[in-house]
């Protein structure tokens, strides 16, 4: 199966690059069609899908989206206004990093420990967490001095992204007694008939739940139940116009173009 994946997935990841550069805005950035206008959010997962395409082309030289000046002019203006928040902090700090941007790394640690967390707010311990490790290679336990673990990580999951976040906190913090028996079964057993994962087991597959799914299943070094029909399934969530859908039959956007060559690119691990 790995081979089998590493072989195809230079030419479906080289479908993509049509779609993506299709959505480049000449100001600079990436929206989620060619007439709407550039996001944050759109710009890191196109530069991620851009970024994977020419690694696995064999190609050498810079990445595509390190050549682009408007790219870092649109990237350098919303850093002066965006608004916080852990999500977007991070989209924005790792787009800026693909495109070749330098920032300060004293900066975003005064920004990162400022950023508002509510104890049971996952997505922001995760988001922040993320900043820490993978921007700035810092200790993330540090976020934890003098409060300890907050409440995220005793939180019941719901869907594999929950549990997926939590996971990735657990390594980061090295929470004892993490991952709980029987985490890796749960998510194999989130693999539906079609190959895909839902939300949860026996919940609709979608594209994004099997990234999630096989990030965590690679974390956990657990390979998912049956791959081949993992590939079949995220392989045929790509459109005839190289971006892929949630599903079969999904009009494509780039957030679910990220998400399914990750995944492939997992199956190659």
């Amino acid at each position: 199966m790995r081979e089998t994946v590493s072989e195809w997935l230079p030419a479906i990841l080289g479908a993509t690059v049509p779609f993506v550069e299709a959505r480049r805005k000449k100001t600079g950035g990436f929206g989620g069609t060619p007439g709407l206008p550039a996001t944050i959010e759109d710009t890191y997962h196109a530069l991620h899908v851009l970024a994977l395409a020419q690694m696995t082309s064999g190609r050498p030289g810079a990445p595509v989206c390190l050549a682009d000046e408007n790219l870092r002019s649109y990237l350098a203006g919303v850093r002066q206004s965006v608004p916080a928040g852990a999500r977007t902090t991070y989209h924005l700090l790792q787009a800026s990093r693909l495109a070749g941007l330098e920032f300060s790394p004293s900066a975003i640690e005064r920004a990162v420990f400022t950023l508002p967390r509510a104890a049971n707010a996952l997505d922001d311990w995760y988001y922040t967490v993320r900043i820490l490790t993978e921007i700035l290679h810092h200790d993330p336990r540090l976020l934890l001095a003098g409060r300890g673990m907050p409440a995220v990580m005793t939180m019941p999951w719901r869907t594999v992204d929950e549990a997926w976040m939590q996971l990735y906190l657990a390594q980061a913090w090295q929470v004892p007694h993490w991952p709980p028996a029987g985490l890796a079964a749960w998510f194999q057993a989130s693999q539906n008939g079609d190959g895909g994962f839902g939300f949860l087991p026996g919940s609709t597959s979608f594209v994004e739940n099997c990234h999630y799914c096989l990030r965590a299943l690679a974390t956990l070094g657990v390979q998912p139940a049956e791959p081949d029909k993992a590939y079949q399934f995220i392989a045929g969530c790509q459109t005839a116009v190289g971006g892929f859908g949630r599903s079969y039959r999904a009009a494509p956007f780039l957030d679910a173009t990220w998400h399914g060559v990750a995944a492939l690119a997992l199956l190659c691990q």
